[in-house]
């Protein structure tokens, strides 16, 4: 599905969405008892272009950012993976979305705090950006379900990037990624309902389609109704199962031009499981140049070792990616 481009193209993917500083206490500390704190770059939306970027991809990030050491922060991570970062505003008094992320230990449940309300990628507005002129020959165009939930303004932000995109010929990618502490489910289903039908490309799971959309029913009849309802051609539903905090499965399930497909099943060890859904996105559209099962096989082997490093951007390239794919890796050290 990934479209040809020519030679003065710009960017191979844009994201639309908010970056967030993510601070970690140590493995097994709770938030509320740490004096030590590891500061790293998070947002779903700026993890979808990085992972592409480390893939090769030329991708780019629009956002608003505060002016001092925290957006230059920003900045820097963009600098470090690769993602080109010359479209975003930087405001000043602008406030940083941050998260606090707990990395317990079985059979203690991870914790997750936000402090989001008010930054500065929460008062983007449509009138931002020059959506024609960045999109033009973009080959993808991707944001997600968090990024609306910001604010109004988010929201209509959020339609006129996709509606920009579909006029300049790219190919929309949406992942609903519903966020409880944002909205309820009924504003949700709202709002994500005047986006869809721009959209090419969506990623979903079992749970936000019964509890924002009410479909019900095996997965070829919950996909198949995104596709009655909403006209998206490549429609995916993704399944991590957790074995405790340490070992997991993913596979996926995909509708694509009406045929149903399944994904191998990929098995991982935890070290970091935070962004590993983003890798998975990053992972399916990479693969889809081989084809939608090779793209679903990709997203799971890309999902799987990005379960395996430390922080929320898969440091992964190319022929490690190929290596599981191929199912090449002995597991032995690389002399």
């Amino acid at each position: 599905m990934k479209k040809s481009i020519q030679k003065n193209y710009s960017y191979d993917l844009v994201s639309l969405g908010e970056p967030l500083l993510r601070f970690t206490p140590p493995k097994g500390i709770p938030i509320d008892t740490s004096s030590n704190l590891n500061i790293t770059i998070a947002g779903s939306q700026f993890n979808v272009a990085a992972n592409l970027s480390l893939l090769g991809w030329k991708t780019a990030f629009l956002s608003k950012i505060p002016s001092g050491p925290l957006g230059d922060f920003v900045l820097n991570s963009g600098k470090i993976f690769g993602v080109e970062m010359s479209e975003l505003k930087v405001v000043e008094g602008g406030k940083m979305g941050i998260t606090f992320v707990e990395e317990p230990v079985y059979p203690r449940t991870p914790q997750i705090v936000y402090d989001r309300s008010g930054s500065a990628a929460s008062t983007i507005t449509l009138n931002d950006f020059d959506w024609g002129s960045i999109l033009k020959d973009v080959s993808y165009a991707y944001s997600d379900g968090i990024f609306p939930g910001l604010s109004n303004s988010c929201l209509e932000a959020s339609k006129i990037f996709f509606q920009n995109a579909k006029n300049c010929n790219c190919i929309n990618v949406f992942d609903i990624n519903y966020r409880e502490h944002l909205w309820t489910p009924q504003k949700a289903k709202h709002a994500f309902s005047n986006l869809l039908g721009n959209i090419d490309i969506l990623i979903t799971n079992r749970n936000v389609s019964e509890t924002v959309f009410g479909y019900n029913g095996d997965d070829f009849n919950i996909l198949k109704k995104y596709a009655d309802e909403f006209g998206c051609s490549l429609i995916c539903m993704t399944y991590r199962e957790m074995n405790g905090s340490s070992f997991g499965k993913w596979r996926a399930t995909v509708l694509s031009d009406g045929n149903f497909l399944e994904s191998n099943i990929y098995e991982f060890e935890v070290v970091d499981r935070y962004g590993t859904g983003d890798a998975w996105t990053a992972g399916l559209l990479f693969g889809l140049e081989r084809g939608t099962l090779n793209a679903i096989n990709t997203g799971g082997a890309l999902s799987a070792l990005a379960h395996t490093i430390k922080g929320d951007v898969t440091q992964i390239k190319p022929n490690q990616l190929d290596d599981l794919l191929k199912g090449e890796s002995d597991f032995g050290p690389r002399r």
